[in-house]
Parts: structure tokens; sequence; C-alpha cells
């Protein structure tokens, strides 16, 4: 799941893991290594010890001891925002599935692995997600509040009325983490003073420098493919 931070990969992948490990899809279920709430993307050693203490191994497990007991595992790992311009990264995550035939690798990051040259014996399918239409940026801000948002702030007779006001207006932003942010605001102040702060604007500003298009792709490297 590849796009700019803010985009909602993260909670893509969250949810993704969640469906999955209800549906018993992966019988091994589901592996998650993250950075927490840092936004440094992961290194090779990152992975290897947020897996080990997924499989509850011990903490210093050697990258061979990780790979041995995934061997053995019939499962989806879930890597969230791995350094993918690392080889180091690149190589381990290309040793993982050639070492543990029954796993599949679902990640999160700017850019695939294939924007930084071939990877051998992976074959990758990308999703490049995008911006939320203007509706549901419009339901997510008025979700997020921390407070009830009065359609009387902007000028509007009903709930269902400020929703369309607010879907069509010029200065919404539609990055979700974005939203968030300026959501918060409205602790302290009304919907409009908080559509014209001068932060809203930044982010609108952020928004359109950042668009880019949804749809799904596959790429192949020349050689042994395996589906990540």
């Amino acid at each position: 799941i590849c796009g700019p931070s803010g985009f909602g990969k993260t909670a893509a992948s969250i949810a993704i893991a969640h469906y999955l490990s209800e549906r018993r899809v992966f019988r091994n279920g589901v592996l998650f290594v993250s950075n927490g709430h840092h936004n440094e993307p992961l290194s090779a050693a990152d992975i290897v010890q947020g897996l080990a203490c997924a499989m509850k191994l011990p903490a210093h497990a050697s990258e061979r001891h990780v790979f041995d007991a995934l061997h053995r595992r019939q499962s989806l790992v879930v890597i969230d925002n791995p350094d993918v311009q690392a080889w180091a990264v690149r190589t381990l995550l290309a040793n993982m599935l050639g070492h543990a035939g029954d796993i599949k690798i679902l990640f999160t990051a700017e850019q695939s692995l294939s924007e930084n040259g071939p990877l051998f014996g992976v074959a990758e399918k990308v999703h490049e997600i995008q911006p939320l239409d203007k509706r549901a940026a419009a339901r997510l801000l008025l979700r997020r509040s921390p407070r009830r948002v009065l359609p009387e702030e902007l000028g509007a007779k009903s709930r269902e009325a400020l929703l369309e006001f607010l879907a069509n207006h010029e200065s919404l932003c539609c990055i979700p983490g974005r939203i968030v942010e300026v959501a918060l605001m409205l602790r302290s102040h009304d919907l409009r003073a908080v559509l014209n702060s001068r932060e809203n604007r930044m982010n609108l500003a952020s928004a359109r420098k950042s668009g880019m298009g949804g749809h799904t792709k596959f790429r192949k490297n020349l050689g042994r493919h395996r589906k990540m």
C-alpha cells in the first residue's frame, strides 16, 4: 500500500490485518510489525526484532532464527513503513519470501519496492492509495470533531445540509491524517474559523501537491516470481 504521509496507509493495513485475522484466512494468523507512533522507516534490524516479538521469540533472535520460525507458519506479515530504499530491507524481504514459502507480505510505504529498482525473485502488487472524496472527507471531519458541530456554523439548516455544504467547501482538505489534525481545532473554534485557518490552508496546499491516482497496478520483476 503506497502513498504520501497522512493518506491512511497504516489505518488500511490495520483494517486488513483485523479482517483477515478474524476470518482465519491464514492458518497461523497475522504478524504485525510497526514502529509505533514514530515516523522513522523500519530498518532490517527493526523488522527482524519486530517479527521475533510478534512470534514470541527471544528479544535478540537472529535473522536465521526468525526465518526458521516463519518457515513453519502460514501467515500474513504486515510491515508498516519499512525503509524500502535500503538494500538491507529489500534483501531481507526477498530472503524472507524465499525461505518461508507459506507467508505473504503486506507493507505500507511512500514508494513501492519496484520504484527503487527490480528485486530478483519478487512479484509485487501495488495499490496507490488516494485522497478521500469530498463527501467522505466531510463525514470524517464531523465524526472526529471533539464536539458536536452545529449546522448554523456554516449557515446550514440541518445536519444533512451541513454535510453537503461542507463537502462542497473549497477549503476542505481530503487527506485523512490532515483532517484528523484539523478536527481537533474544533474543540475551541467554530467550523468556519477552522476551515479558514492558516493550518487548514497549509494542509489543503499539501493535499494538492500530493494528489495521486488510486489505481491498482501489478508489477513483475524479471526472474523467478513470488507474490508478496
